[in-house]
């Protein structure tokens, strides 16, 4: 737990630092399982907002033996079915509804098809301080988000169930908007565009209160992340 602490610590510290959203890095950690590719959370994120669930990506089939569990300040939650995704290769878990401020840890059992089921955990944080930082757009039907800079403008949002939002781009390379994690981008699936080029836009509307972090898969590196909490 210290070394948690101390982890979230250096995140927010880099984070003051930089444009980036406070709530974001860039890539998760690998946690030494076999053929785990992501997770959303990602290892290290801190919400405003609880997320209504967590997924775990694999480059191979899951079994049917694989199991989530989560903890927030060590007590357990109280999950919903898990769910696998297309060709077994994800598996998720529903969260409770606005499950609270705390540090989750989030352990897994993936069983492969060699009989192992190697174990592994990642970690977030939900802090509902920080939303005051975000800017407040609830109410309104429709937002647009800027691209510009290799940034989302502005960058962490609030908005009501139903909103709108388009995204612009007004640089002069092409971007994405793409949901979290990267490269699988199954947080919310159907929250990705095709290559957006100089001028063209993307919309999509939200109907699921969360909090939904998203990025350009063409500027990882850069760091180019956004973050939309729902409500």
């Amino acid at each position: 737990m210290k070394r948690w602490i101390f982890l979230l610590g250096l995140i927010a510290l880099s984070a003051c630092a930089s444009p980036v959203p406070p709530t974001h890095q860039a890539m998760p950690e690998k946690i030494g399982v076999p053929h785990f590719v992501d997770s959303a959370p990602n290892n290290g994120d801190i919400f405003a907002v609880a997320p209504i669930r967590v997924v775990v990506n694999f480059d191979v089939a899951l079994g049917d033996a694989s199991a989530i569990t989560v903890t927030r300040d060590g007590a357990p939650l109280a999950l919903g079915a898990l769910t696998f995704g297309l060709h077994k290769i994800s598996m998720a878990a529903t969260l409770p509804r606005d499950a609270g401020d705390g540090a989750y840890v989030v352990k897994f059992k993936a069983c492969q098809a060699d009989g192992t089921c190697p174990e592994g955990q990642f970690a977030f944080k939900v802090d509902s301080k920080i939303k005051n930082s975000y800017a407040d757009f609830t109410g309104n039907r429709t937002i647009t988000i800027r691209m510009k800079d290799i940034k989302f403008v502005p960058a962490t949002i609030v908005v009501s169930v139903g909103t709108t939002i388009t995204w612009l781009n007004d640089d002069a390379v092409d971007h994405f908007v793409n949901s979290d994690p990267h490269p699988s981008h199954n947080a919310l699936p159907a929250l990705n565009s095709f290559t957006l080029k100089p001028g063209e836009q993307y919309s999509f509307t939200f109907d699921q209160p969360s909090e939904w972090a998203y990025h350009c898969s063409a500027h990882v590196p850069a760091k180019m992340v956004g973050r939309i909490v729902v409500k």
